[in-house]
């Protein structure tokens, strides 16, 4: 073989095609030394070809455009110095790669120093099976912009194309397709490109301990890279871009990103997952994935092994996981190991995250966030480990729980045109952290959970479908969904209730509004509700405000209460149970109260009541149970009675019926009452200066002064007092007394009725055709006519009507003053007074019976003799006598007897 003219000089390959041994091919009469600059090409433009099929080491080489080195038959083509010109090198002809050096059937091109490589370098990519491998000495710098083609054309398999050796400085070759790059460092600087554009059987593998990207890392559709080594720990240091499912122009599906060992991306960069069906997976063998830095996924894609056979990933993110764009879904699967968070997982713009695996937040402020148009679905439990971690679900994003969640919640509300968040926790799952709305509009669904959820914040919405809440803040709405099991416990202020069949209550200091049917609500002291609904049952603590509206198909709302204020709004139905409450009663409404010392003020209402009450108002109508008491203050009310029911009374135009009741009236108090038949069970009144109204077949008993009474027909009255005005009707009773025969007089008038008047009574008969007896030593002033009065003994009667009879009684002294008198003598009289007798000239004695022995008329004219006082005196035997005190034989005649 020749040898080199001149070992300081580049020699050029000019051959159109020849091996490299060729003497004839090279310009310095043979091939290069080891020293020695070599360039490929004839002339500046012109195409060679060599072929180097034993092992040389050359200090650099260049390769013009249109020409090619070809490395073969397993040799070993060294450049020591890469590209790079020999100081000594006085005759360089060019520089650098601008053609292609393919490496085939196994054999190796090693570079050191700087390779500028504007043009191609292939590695096993002459056919199926073909091998290669590019090896580094030290550190390489890789520029020119061109082209490092590993393996045989994308999609193929089973070439092996490794790249290995010292360490690698990328600044804008695009290096692409499958093999092994095992490397001390690597730095890909920002034009350059790594592209994994294989099958998944030849994955283009990183094994490399620390490296950096500032440039580009594609995996394009069908094709794998993987990132680290099997029981090693391995990092790359991120500031450009790893695109799953992207060879540099175009998207693909089904592309992976490979993990093996320890392996930890962080840095300002991002791993995009671009591709449909994007998989982040293990090798298969137990490996640790650790995002520091930030994972995008634009496209369906999964975190994890799940779905591929084998289960060995776990993945720690201590960056930031984002899923965004419509119809985008981000899962993360890891079957057999928790994925540990102490960063930022999130979905927004219409994408979904999907957490199919136990979640660990595992540092201080770790997040699971729902953004805007965002949904997050966790399928697995989440753990809060870190302490100040939790979930988010910020306005327009969605949340969904399908686990064990024990991590605190964050519910942001309506911004502008965009609606709350919404927080869903589904059927079986929970929720032991706090959730707070942190502004009003966020919504918190929860179904069939087995423990109360605890909320915060003021505004949210809160649903529940066989669910329960402690519900902390205040303005909130929490609507019962399901029929059974749902229970709100409600500590804040203006609070709306919607309920059906559910449990709720509130604590001290609350108020709330509960619209709906059939539930149970408890309102501590201090607590506020106003109910709207029907079949509700309130249980109200002393201090506690209910206000009661209205009702449906589920009846009257029912409150149970000691000493709560309770509100019956105008038209709504209640039942109030329990003692010391005081109630506002709306016209129109139907209440129906129980217990003792209840104090109720209403106006057009109906009550139904029972135990001891109080009621102030106007034109209510009261139905009170026997047995009861009640204290009424009002105007214009209607009052029906139960038989031994006690009734204080103040107030005027009340109308009180019913049998057998005890009435304590005001003095001043006006009122009707009646009712009770009379020969039923007898009202007792007692009243002072009061008005009072008997409505007809009444048995009412009055006690009490200067009392104005009004009986209609049929009614039987017991007035006991002094100075009482009473008109009676037709076929009335009346029994009056009490006041004593000097005591301010009794009034009685009206029409044909009866009277009974008591002993020692004083009574004025102002009366038409009445009928009254007299008791002993009573004192009776008739003022009217054709009344009858049948004395009883030593009473004091002064005739001053017309036509009045009087049936003598025993030692009676009876004054007529009036006109048309008739005294009837019907039995033993004892010595009785008649004074005034026959002053009109019409006055009769009527002797019935033949009392005294009298014949005619005339004979007991003639029996009259003088009472040695200037008057006369007629002895009737042993009836007695009667004393005309005042009267002479000239003013009487036979006319003015009558035997009866």
């Amino acid at each position: 073989m020749s040898t080199n003219s001149n070992a300081s000089a580049q020699d050029v390959f000019s051959s159109a095609g020849a091996f490299w041994s060729s003497a004839s091919a090279w310009s310095l009469g043979g091939p290069p030394v080891a020293t020695q600059d070599v360039f490929v090409g004839a002339g500046a433009a012109g195409a060679a070809s060599a072929d180097s099929i034993a092992n040389v080491t050359v200090n650099s080489i260049a390769v013009n455009a249109a020409s090619t080195l070809t490395v073969d038959f397993g040799t070993i083509f060294t450049a020591t110095n890469g590209t790079t010109l020999a100081a000594a090198d006085t005759a360089g002809r060019g520089g650098g790669n601008a053609g292609l050096v393919d490496v085939t059937g196994g054999g190796t091109l090693v570079l050191g120093g700087a390779f500028v490589n504007k043009g191609g370098i292939e590695i096993a990519r002459a056919n199926l099976g073909d091998s290669g491998a590019l090896t580094l000495l030290g550190d390489v710098t890789l520029s020119g912009g061109g082209h490092v083609y590993l393996g045989i054309a994308a999609g193929a398999a089973s070439t092996m194309a490794p790249i290995s050796g010292g360490g690698l400085v990328n600044v804008d070759n695009v290096i692409s397709g499958g093999g092994l790059v095992t490397l001390t460092t690597l730095d890909n600087r920002a034009g350059g490109v790594f592209i994994a554009n294989h099958s998944y059987d030849d994955d283009l593998t990183l094994s490399i301990a620390q490296f950096t990207n500032e440039g580009a890392f594609d995996v394009a559709a069908n094709a794998a890279m993987m990132f680290g080594h099997d029981g090693q720990s391995h990092s790359l240091l991120n500031s450009g871009v790893v695109a799953v499912g992207y060879d540099g122009v175009h998207k693909g599906a089904n592309s992976q990103l490979v993990i093996a060992g320890n392996f930890t991306v962080s840095g300002s960069g991002a791993i995009d997952l671009v591709g449909d069906n994007a998989l982040v997976l293990s090798d298969q063998v137990a490996a640790t994935f650790t995002n520091a830095g930030a994972l995008v996924a634009t496209a369906t894609s999964q975190v994890g092994d799940a779905g591929q056979g084998f289960d060995d990933l776990t993945f720690i993110n201590s960056g930031s996981v984002t899923a965004t764009g419509a119809g985008v879904t981000l899962t993360l699967s890891t079957p057999g190991f928790a994925i540990s968070d102490s960063g930022l997982m999130r979905a927004f713009s219409g994408a979904t995250l999907t957490l199919a695996t136990e979640v660990d937040l595992a540092g201080a402020g770790a997040i699971v966030e729902a953004g805007a148009g965002g949904t997050v679905q966790l399928a697995g439990s989440l753990i809060d480990k870190g302490g100040a971690g939790g979930l988010v679900v910020d306005a327009g994003g969605k949340m969904n729980l399908a686990a064990a969640a024990a991590a605190a919640a964050t519910i942001h509300g309506a911004s502008g045109a965009t609606a709350g968040g919404v927080l869903t926790v589904q059927a079986n799952a929970s929720l032991a952290g706090l959730v707070t709305f942190a502004s009003a509009g966020g919504v918190l669904n929860l179904i069939r959970q087995k423990a109360p959820i605890t909320v915060a914040g003021d505004g949210g919405l809160i649903t529940l479908t066989s669910a329960s809440v402690v519900a902390m803040g205040s303005g909130e709405t929490i609507s019962a969904l399901g029929l059974v099991g749902n229970a709100a416990t409600v500590g804040g202020t203006g609070e709306t209730l919607s309920g059906g069949h559910a449990s709720f209550a509130l604590l001290a200091g609350a108020s709330a509004v509960l619209t709906g049917d059939a539930d149970a609500v408890t309102v501590s002291a201090g607590a506020s509700l106003t109910v709207n609904g029907s079949g509700n049952t309130v249980t109200a603590a002393a201090h506690a405000s209910v206000s009661v509206g209205g009702d449906g198909g589920f009846g009257a709302n029912i409150v149970n209460s000691n000493g709560a204020s309770v509100t019956i709004a105008a038209n709504a139905h209640a039942q109030v149970n329990g003692d010391d409450d005081t109630m506002f009663v709306g016209a129109g409404a139907v209440i129906s109260v129980s217990g003792a010392n209840d104090t109720l003020q209403g106006s057009a209402a109906r009550m139904f009541l029972s135990g001891s009450q109080a009621v102030t108002g106007s034109n209510d109508r009261l139905i009170i149970g026997a047995g009861s008491h009640l204290d009424l203050n009002g105007v214009d009310d209607n009052v029906h009675i139960g038989a031994g029911t006690s009734m204080n009374l103040t107030g005027s135009a009340a109308r009180l019926i019913g049998a057998g009741f005890a009435l304590t009236a005001a003095s001043g108090a006006d009122f009707w009452i009646g009712g009770t038949g009379s020969n039923g069970a007898a009202d007792t009144v007692s009243a002072s200066n009061a008005t009072i109204r008997i409505g007809g077949s009444s048995n009412i008993a009055i006690t009490g002064d200067n009392d104005t009474v009004a009986a209609l027909a049929l009614s039987h009255v017991s007035l006991m007092g002094a100075g009482i005005l009473a008109h009676f009707g037709p076929d009335a009773t009346a029994i009056v007394g009490g006041n004593g025969a000097t005591g301010a007089a009794d009034t009685l008038t009206g029409t044909y009725f009866n009277a009974s008047i008591l002993a020692n009574s004083n009574v004025t008969l102002g009366t038409y055709g009445a009928t009254a007896t007299v008791g002993d030593h009573a004192n009776v002033q008739v003022t009217r006519t054709l009344n009858v009065v049948t004395a009883g003994a030593f009473d004091t009667i002064d005739v001053v009507g017309t036509n009045d009879k009087v049936v003598l009684g025993m030692d009676d002294v009876v004054s007529d003053n009036g006109s048309g008198s008739v005294f009837v003598v019907g039995a033993p009289v004892g010595a009785t007074i008649l004074a005034g007798f026959g002053s009109d000239g019409l006055g009769v004695l009527d002797l019935t019976n033949g009392v005294g022995g009298f014949a005619t008329a005339n004979d007991a004219y003639a029996a009259l003799t003088g009472d040695g006082a200037g008057g006369l005196q007629l002895a009737l035997g042993s009836a007695g006598t009667i004393d005309f005190t005042g009267a002479s034989a000239a003013m009487l005649s036979a006319a003015n007897f009558k035997i009866g």
